[in-house]
């Protein structure tokens, strides 16, 4: 038992987990509002319960005001609920060599294994069901869905246990995701993308075709955004036995506009298939980029 405790620390530290509590708190409506809300036109089966009253604030639905309140206090009150959901998310968690990369504290595997159980975390705490596998060219492992806060220890003792072995095949492992999923869900996949963007969009398009929605996280080294490397390097493929001795300086502009241009696919790609995108950089602290995600999808969803 206490190194189950252990392992769930190590990824969810209670460091963390209080800074998570935090954005809770701050930004509930912003979390119930992306995470849940923006699911409702889509995913059915949604219901409210009441929970609490607050004071009305500059921006608030004025539908939601309990006049029966403003009467007895001559204030106004704005109605909370809780959702309750059978809305089921699926997080799928890319364990392909390349994610084995880090200049950083941590490799992009690492920050993703943070990233997913902090999703997962605030999920869960949403009353939503989790389920997780993790991935290569195959499905390696599955977590079934359920609901509770007992569901953090399997996904991350999971995460504990990945064999990085393999490099990925996006377009069949997408389909397998797809396969899997017996109605429709909440999907979250966070991976380097590292594939042909037509083998990425043809998997995408197998969940897009199930009526999934999909949340597209692109995890990625800061070096592998900026290629600020200065001497001259060897470079050596993860996934597979290339190697090339180049000098950084005189081929970094061709490399981050062909890295930029990949990226601008992507988020065209998903974009294009009414899915989010969001690029998390291993050098930027997890509880900022999950804030900056967070609001930026509130904003969007306004707008």
């Amino acid at each position: 038992m206490a190194g189950q405790q252990d392992v769930i620390r190590k990824y969810l530290n209670p460091e963390l987990i209080n800074k998570i509590a935090q954005l809770e708190l701050n930004a509930k409506r912003i979390i119930e509002g992306y995470l849940s809300g923006s699911q409702k036109s889509h995913l059915k089966g949604f219901s409210v319960e009441f929970a609490s009253h607050r004071e009305y604030t500059q921006g608030d639905d004025i539908r939601r005001i309990d006049w029966k309140v403003f009467g007895r206090t001559d204030k106004l009150y704005i109605k909370e609920y809780e959702l309750e959901t059978n809305v089921n998310a699926f997080i799928a968690l890319d364990i392909s060599k390349s994610m084995m990369y880090g200049s950083a504290e941590y490799t992009k595997f690492e920050y993703a294994c943070f990233l997913a159980s902090a999703l997962s975390y605030l999920l869960l705490n949403q009353h939503d069901s989790v389920g997780f596998a993790l991935f290569d060219k195959d499905i390696r492992k599955v977590v079934p869905s359920l609901t509770g806060q007992g569901q953090i220890a399997p996904i991350i003792g999971t995460m504990e246990g990945a064999e990085i072995e393999e490099k990925t095949d996006l377009s069949s492992v997408f389909s397998q995701i797809a396969g899997l999923l017996k109605r429709k869900s909440f999907v979250v996949l966070i991976s380097d993308f590292f594939e042909d963007i037509d083998h990425v969009k043809k998997g995408l398009d197998y969940l897009v075709g199930k009526k999934n929605e999909l949340l597209i996280l692109n995890v990625m080294d800061q070096r592998e955004l900026d290629f600020n490397f200065r001497d001259l390097t060897m470079f050596e493929g993860l996934e597979d036995n290339y190697k090339r001795l180049c000098d950084p300086p005189s081929i970094r502009r061709a490399y981050v506009e062909c890295v930029n241009e990949f990226m601008k696919e992507l988020k065209t790609i998903s974009f294009a298939m009414r899915s989010d995108y969001w690029l998390f950089s291993t050098h930027q602290p997890l509880e900022t980029a999950l804030t900056e995600f967070l609001i930026s999808r509130l904003e969007q969803r306004k707008r």
